[in-house]
């Protein structure tokens, strides 16, 4: 079942795109979008640099920067 499946999205990829070079990033990118906006989320409802970065296991400068990439007035 698993590989009909496969076989199904193969074809329409190639379906889609036939010829193309095609970018796809590496999960990590994805999950560090995740996580800033997870980050920005937690700041816009309420908690602090500090609460942050502990949360989260970066420095507070980093959360000050995740956070100023986005609109959020910074407190």
């Amino acid at each position: 079942m698993a590989e009909i499946i496969v076989i199904e999205a193969e074809y329409k990829l190639c379906e889609f795109y036939s010829g193309l070079s095609i970018y796809i990033p590496k999960t990590d990118s994805l999950t560090t979008r995740i996580r800033h906006k997870n980050i920005q989320d937690d700041y816009k409802n309420g908690l602090f640099f500090i609460d942050l970065a502990k949360k989260y296991n970066i420095s507070s400068n980093h959360i000050i920067v995740i956070c100023s990439q986005s609109r959020i007035n910074i407190k």
